[in-house]
């Protein structure tokens, strides 16, 4: 039965790093707009109009960074690209930080792991926006399949 559940955490591991890597690029605006929404409906304006808020603040926040990453200046390119680094990266640690508790005994090496799928996820994020802002400057960052 414990390698069962080992089995299924290693699944669950997979499946949620899979996930990571397909929607690194919205982990800013969905903060942005959370954040927005959360603060919005704690200042009492009812909780239709504050995910109404919410929602509006994380397309504005998207909308945004995609024309950061377009710019013509590298600067403003490279600032749009860490901008939606940055909580990449914070979600891919907290997301293998809880998985790989499930599996790894000592706490070094989940820190370890967590690092690690921090690193890969900003990366990843760094790059994808780039990318796809040279490659498409007309387009979305959305990855072309």
């Amino acid at each position: 039965m414990i390698i069962l559940a080992m089995l299924v955490a290693l699944l669950a591991i997979g499946l949620s790093i899979r996930l990571v890597c397909d929607l690194v690029l919205h982990a800013g605006p969905l903060w942005c707009g959370g954040g927005l929404g959360w603060w919005s409906w704690h200042l009492g304006i009812g909780p239709v109009a504050a995910l109404a808020v919410g929602f509006a603040g994380a397309i504005v926040a998207l909308a945004l960074l995609h024309l950061l990453c377009r710019a013509p200046s590298l600067t403003w390119r490279m600032t749009g690209a860490m901008l939606l680094a940055v909580p990449a990266a914070i979600a891919g640690y907290w997301l293998i930080h809880g998985l790989a508790g499930l599996l790894i005994a000592p706490r070094y090496a989940v820190i370890a792991a967590s690092l690690a799928a921090a690193l890969a996820s900003g990366g990843a994020a760094t790059q994808r926006a780039l990318e796809f802002a040279q490659a498409h400057p007309g387009g979305s960052l959305h990855r072309v399949r």
